[in-house]
């Protein structure tokens, strides 16, 4: 919980370009914590973990109707073909 506290400290007081786009963007919190994670265990520079945040930022789309399917796709296993 302190790690994730870590990172939105982290990502709250980042500066964006606010573009007049179709969509609003927010930061990534799953890249945000990887980096971060990154950040303490290899000591990247600050600089580069803001950087990083900065180039995944997600836009926020409203009135969405459905809640997005996050399980992962079964694999295809080759060993068995249909000709």
């Amino acid at each position: 919980m302190i790690f994730y506290n870590f990172t939105t400290t982290i990502t709250q007081h980042l500066r964006y370009k606010r573009d007049r786009g179709k969509y609003q963007y927010k930061p990534n919190m799953t890249n945000a914590l990887q980096m971060c994670k990154d950040y303490l265990r290899n000591a990247k520079t600050p600089n580069d973990v803001e950087g990083h945040i900065l180039m995944e930022m997600t836009p926020i789309r409203d009135g969405r109707s459905f809640k997005r399917d996050k399980s992962r796709h079964q694999s295809v296993f080759t060993t068995f073909r249909h000709n």
